[in-house]
């Protein structure tokens, strides 16, 4: 039987792994030397369409790398689940006063809307397509770059985990939170 998600899974080995930790290496090293924070994200969703959850890492310039973890109590499809880690990745750096990053993710549709590329064409999707337009407005310099899954395995690993991976990830999740009962109380 043919897999007929949208989102393939994930392919295992060595090769895979090497891959995945030589761009976390390579984002590690560009912060540094350039002095522009890197990111990644990843969500996912059960099932196509089911319970969320999102990963995100931030490599800052003076070397540290802070890991992101999300679990949404509410279902949702994949580009939902995509769309709210890269809000949470936005909301992280900007709580730090962040004015120049470059992110990557696997979502093709994030980044190309991000990047003002691509029309955004799901009614479900257009709240969070907004609030991470908002939250790019903070920034100097921000640009999104799409990279292949296979080389996103950290954000994907934590996007599958939830909100109990460490210390940070709880704080990143408080913020999220924070900002979803605000929005929620009309703030």
């Amino acid at each position: 039987m043919k897999n007929r998600s949208r989102r393939s899974p994930s392919p295992a080995g060595p090769n895979v792994a090497r891959s995945s930790a030589r761009f976390d290496a390579g984002c590690a090293a560009r912060a540094q030397a350039d002095g522009v924070w890197q990111a990644t994200f990843d969500g996912t969703a059960q099932g196509g369409v089911g319970r969320m959850g999102g990963g995100g890492v931030l490599y800052a310039p003076h070397g540290e790398v802070i890991e992101l973890s999300w679990r949404w109590p509410d279902s949702g499809c994949n580009n939902e689940a995509e769309y709210r880690a890269l809000h949470g990745v936005l909301q992280a750096l900007v709580a730090r006063q962040v004015l120049r990053a470059r992110i990557w993710g696997d979502s093709d549709l994030a980044v190309r809307q991000l990047r003002g590329e691509q029309a955004d064409k799901a009614t479900r999707l257009a709240p969070w397509r907004e609030r991470v337009l908002v939250l790019s407005a903070a920034f100097a310099d921000l640009q999104a770059e799409w990279i292949p899954r296979h080389r996103n395995g950290r954000a994907d690993r934590l996007a599958g985990q939830g909100p109990d991976a460490d210390t940070r990830t709880r704080r990143a999740q408080d913020l999220a939170l924070s900002w979803q009962r605000s929005a929620h109380d009309g703030g």
